[in-house]
């Protein structure tokens, strides 16, 4: 009897509102009349929404390559290629596993199929324009905002707090409603009030973020740092996101947009240097203050209000008395230290190491083990089978280039194929380099 092949369908919008031919539903109807057609027996559809094509770090993506790899699948759906990647490399990596394994992808509206020579070399030329469309949309964005920030309009998103957009000319101006406490903030700060005094001086009298919730520590210092409550209008100022998407909200370019009277000041500009200046003390003397105890069960414990709890140091009577402290600084007592960290080893001896669970604890952590080197090598295999083909195409055409064949398109190909290679050379080093410090080569 004949086997029914096994499908799973793979769907993505990058923003919520896309309709018509790229929405989530129509993708998935598309979909499944194809796998219907084929006779395949479409067992799950992945959908994602909100994420660009241009990263793998995409939960649904790597739901579904998880399950691909664990699951009798064949076949995976997708309705075209920039739905399932706009990066030539992550494209290049996910055909060669697929073709490794005797799987196959079908993009459904471009009637390609990777397991099809010709297919497949249609679908590496698509991806190299889904990369440049995906630039090119990227760098008209970017122009049309740095245009915006020019005039030193708002450029999206929730306004600081204390602030609010006039819509005709979408300019800041002062929200009425906030502003007060943002200058009360700066002038608290000024005159040696802590952060902890801030927020109780805010819960006091009613104030709450602009998502509703109680104000904390890490909000109130990125309120005290913003430029633009002295009137100084700031754009581009914070870092990029990194490979997984997140920000550093602590670290800011060295160089980034910024013009006086750009915006309404909330508060003065001598107020502002002043809590600027303390907060450059504060900072200091942090640093400077060495730890002399570790605290293990920082940010692992949590308080009553919620917040995460850390080690600190009280002094009674010229004596040390370690404690972990509530990080909201909401009024609830510290724990002393000794006590709490002996009470929890005790916990966790009693649980992992009784003697029902040492054996089941030792297994899970072979496990792991064996899992790290199998992936490992794994994703160095695939790794130098997408160098090798790389190395393939960009052989094919320097032979072009020798028969006279000099194209604009030749040209762009070699240049992209030379990154590619940089890319794919750098993340083999870093995982040969990890395998060895685990006391193994990549297989």
């Amino acid at each position: 009897m004949k086997k029914i092949p096994s499908a799973v369908g793979y769907v993505r919008v990058s923003t919520p509102g896309q309709v018509d031919n790229t929405s989530l539903g129509y993708q998935a109807k598309v979909i499944k009349n194809r796998a219907n057609t084929d006779g395949a027996d479409l067992v799950k559809v992945f959908s994602e929404e909100g994420k660009s094509g241009t990263t793998t770090n995409r939960p649904e993506y790597k739901a579904m390559k998880e399950y691909i790899e664990e699951n009798d699948v064949d076949t995976l759906y997708v309705y075209d290629t920039s739905r399932l990647h706009r990066n030539l490399l992550e494209m290049t990596l996910d055909l060669k596993w697929f073709r490794d394994h005797n799987k196959k992808i079908i993009f459904v509206s471009q009637g390609w199929d990777s397991s099809c020579e010709a297919d497949y070399d249609m679908i590496i030329a698509q991806a190299i324009v889904d990369e440049k469309y995906s630039r090119s949309i990227k760098n008209n964005s970017l122009r049309g905002l740095n245009s915006r920030a020019a005039d030193c309009m708002h450029t999206g998103g929730k306004p600081p707090y204390g602030f609010k957009v006039n819509r005709d000319t979408m300019l800041l101006e002062p929200d009425e409603t906030t502003a007060p406490a943002v200058k009360k903030m700066f002038e608290l700060y000024a005159d040696g009030f802590g952060t902890a005094d801030i927020i109780k001086w805010l819960k006091d009298n009613g104030y709450k973020t602009s998502k509703g919730n109680d104000f904390k520590v890490n909000t109130i210092n990125e309120i005290l740092h913003n430029e633009k409550y002295k009137g100084c209008y700031t754009w581009n100022k914070a870092t990029s996101k990194d490979e997984d998407g997140k920000r550093n909200t602590h670290k800011h370019k060295e160089s980034y947009f910024k013009k006086e009277g750009g915006c309404p000041a909330l508060v003065t500009p001598t107020i502002f240097e002043k809590v600027q200046q303390k907060l450059n003390e504060n900072a200091e003397k942090h640093s400077n203050r060495a730890p002399d105890r570790y605290y293990p069960l920082t940010s692992m414990i949590y308080c009553s209000c919620g917040s995460p709890m850390c080690g600190g140091v009280r002094y009674s009577k010229d004596r040390k008395y370690y404690k972990y402290n509530c990080n909201n600084k909401c009024g609830t007592a510290p724990i002393r230290a000794d006590y709490l960290e002996a009470f929890v080893i005790n916990a966790v001896s009693n649980c992992l190491f009784s003697e029902p669970n040492r054996q089941p604890l030792l297994d899970a952590l072979n496990h792991i083990s064996r899992n790290i080197k199998d992936t490992s090598n794994k994703e160095y295999r695939a790794l130098r089978r997408a160098l090798s083909g790389l190395d393939e195409r960009h052989r094919n055409l320097m032979a072009a280039l020798e028969k006279g064949k000099v194209t604009d398109s030749i040209m762009n190909s070699l240049e992209k194929i030379e990154r590619q290679k940089d890319e794919i050379t750098t993340k083999i080093k870093l995982l040969s380099r990890g395998s060895h410090h685990r006391g193994s080569e990549p297989g």
